[in-house]
């Protein structure tokens, strides 16, 4: 857009500028419906402005005026029409201009303020009209707009013509005699001729195979209507991308860069005889690719092998393993265990027998076939370990590629090892079965074997439970052993208690599976001191005890009615039986030592007073290899 400010020589109608009011100014922008106008056709220029914020305050009929103008030559003018607000028949301004061509605004009396656009047709574009310049002007008081627009007008090409030169080209040398004959480097094709064009074209454009091939007009011929003549020459090297291709012609009318027409007068084939120089593997079937050249399959299933090579004639193609053996392309070939294929295959153009062109060289193209597979893991018969103790247990599994191995435990899928099973402090809860599983692209495979455990019992009693069974001097009284050891090994279970209550005993009782055992009173006697219970589990690795206690000053109030130290019936009864028994033995020791020689006197009393010691302590088991007191102490 360009902006002018009216200078001093302005006409009467501009007379009332003020520069003070150089901020109320027109904006003008004029548009053309089409960047570029087909010759014949009609097209409509579009004006439109912006008047000052305040023009509906300040407007006045002759304030507007609205001028077209075309510019013929350099610095010459041609008003073609101007139209004031006021004017009531917009009819009388049509300019007759250019051969008789009227220009229609197709003006309406309307308010310019509530109005901001007004078009100018143009009918019928001839080719002349081509570069012309229109401006439009919008003047407001003392001021005016102005913007410019260019007509740009093609015209396509009424007739294409093709004309076919050859349709065979040969890129082989040929051997005359004992002369080898290189192959022409380039064919001349066909010529396309375009009549009737505007602008003056550049090229003309060819189409292989759809895609378009701009050539440069060789011979350009202008019309008496303004349009040209022009043709060009199609020429193509001997090469495998042209051998088939279907030739035609089009009209692209510059400067669009757009195909207007498509015309196809006519449209053949091009053959080219050249020499094989692509050639490649597939693989398919059963076959995945790892590469541009190796692949794999997995055992058993089947592929197949093709080789593609260009060429023409058809050139012979060979399809070899690396032992020397050749497959064809309709083989299916069983991938086997530890057959890792490499092929090659090799291309090469034949000759007819009547024909004298040497042979191409041999084109090559390789690939491999590796076979993947994958066996069973062996995770070895069912076993047994040692409680306490480490575990080790390997699986071998073999298989290409090598496979990944990991252990799970029955009824979970978590990992809990790879490759070997390694279980640290062995526990009774480690027995379970146990999975090896071998995993590679071939697949997965499992095997499994059950882990048992031997060893020693392990004793814990818990907190006893106290109930009272009546009111009274007796109580119920429930201490549980709970007992853990091997299921084949199995831990024999027994209670023993303070002299005075192996009454109580008789409802001990021994178990075969280690899922503890509990002591039950009933009617029991008053305990009104600490006392001592003890569970002892054995099997073949050995005794392990556990020490439960009663005390007094813990048991509720139901099993501690009296808190005075006294002996219950049972320990009374006991101490009077024991008293004469000892006092037998102490005889029966004086006597014996006095047969035996002097220096042995000191001996023999002291292993009297021992046995005499023994009687006077509590009944509790213990362990011959020490180890049961431990337990025990650690379980209380």
């Amino acid at each position: 857009m360009k902006l002018f400010i009216a200078a001093s020589s302005a006409t009467a109608a501009l007379a009332q500028f003020d520069s003070s009011s150089a901020n109320t100014m027109v904006t003008v922008d004029v548009v053309g419906l089409h960047d570029y106008i087909e010759a014949g056709t009609s097209t409509n220029l579009t004006c439109s402005w912006t008047l000052p914020v305040d023009a509906d305050a300040e407007f006045n009929a002759d304030d507007f005026q609205l001028f077209w103008k075309l510019d013929i030559s350099e610095n010459n003018h041609k008003s073609l029409l101007s139209w004031r607000a006021g004017d009531k028949d917009p009819m009388k301004y049509k300019t007759n201009y250019a051969n008789g061509l009227i220009f229609d605004p197709n003006f309406e009396e309307l308010d310019p303020t509530q109005r901001q656009s007004a078009s100018l047709f143009i009918p019928d574009v001839p080719i002349a009209y081509d570069g012309l310049t229109y401006s439009c002007e919008v003047h407001w008081g003392g001021t005016y707009g102005e913007e410019n627009v260019d007509l740009t007008v093609y015209q396509n090409a009424e007739v294409v013509e093709l004309a076919k030169i050859t349709d065979t080209l040969e890129g082989r040398d040929e051997l005359i005699g004992n002369e080898t004959v290189a192959a022409p480097e380039s064919y001349d094709v066909a010529e396309c001729t375009v009549r009737s064009v505007y602008p003056e074209p550049a090229t003309v454009t060819f189409l292989l195979n759809g895609v378009e091939h701009a050539v440069d007009a060789s011979d350009v011929n202008p019309n008496a209507d303004g349009t040209f003549d022009a043709s060009a020459t199609l020429t193509l090297a001997p090469e495998g991308q042209f051998d088939g291709a279907g030739v035609s012609c089009i009209s692209v009318a510059a400067p669009t860069a757009v195909t207007i027409q498509n015309d196809e007068s006519y449209t053949f084939p091009v053959e080219v005889f050249y020499y094989t120089d692509e050639v490649s593997i597939e693989v398919n079937g059963a076959a995945t690719a790892i590469s541009d050249e190796d692949y794999y399959v997995i055992e058993g299933n089947s592929y197949q092998v093709t080789c593609n090579a260009n060429g023409n004639p058809a050139p012979l193609v060979t399809i070899r393993k690396s032992d020397g053996t050749t497959i064809s392309d309709s083989d299916d070939i069983v991938a086997v265990r530890n057959d890792k294929v490499e092929l090659t295959c090799e291309a090469s153009n034949d000759s007819p027998a009547n024909e004298t062109y040497t042979l191409g060289q041999a084109v090559s193209d390789y690939a491999s076939i590796d076979v993947y597979y994958i066996d069973s893991p062996v995770a070895g018969a069912d076993d047994q370990a040692t409680y306490d103790t480490e575990y080790t247990k390997t699986c071998s599994a073999s298989g290409n590629p090598s496979p990944k191995i990991q252990w799970t435990r029955a009824g979970t899928s978590t990992v809990i090892s790879e490759r070997d099973l390694v279980l640290g402090k062995v526990t009774y809860s480690d027995e379970a079965e146990y999975t090896c599983t071998a995993t590679n692209t071939a697949g997965s495979q499992s095997d499994s074997f059950d882990l048992s455990v031997d060893g020693p019992c392990v004793v814990r009693t818990e907190e006893p439970v106290s109930g009272t069974s009546g009111e009274g001097e007796h109580a119920s009284l429930s201490i549980k052993c709970v007992v853990d050891g091997p299921r084949e090994n199995a831990c024999k279970i027994t209670w023993s208690g303070p002299i005075g209550l192996e009454d109580v005993f008789s409802t001990s009782k021994q178990l075969e599976k280690p899922d503890g055992s509990v002591l039950s009173f009933t009617n029991l006697v008053k305990l009104n001191e600490p006392t001592e219970f003890t569970c002892t589990a054995s099997n073949s690795y050995g005794v392990r005890s556990a020490t439960a206690q009663v005390d007094e000053e813990n048991e509720p109030a139901c099993c501690q009615p009296n808190r005075q130290a006294s002996l219950g019936t049972g320990a009374i009864v006991g101490i009077v039986i024991a008293i004469p028994a000892i006092l037998i033995i102490l005889g029966a020791a004086v006597f014996f030592c006095r047969k035996q020689q002097q220096d042995k006197d000191d001996t023999c009393v002291e292993e009297g007073d021992d046995a005499a010691d023994a009687e006077k302590q509590p009944l509790q088991a213990s362990e011959p290899d020490g180890e049961g007191g431990d337990a025990g102490d650690d379980a209380v």
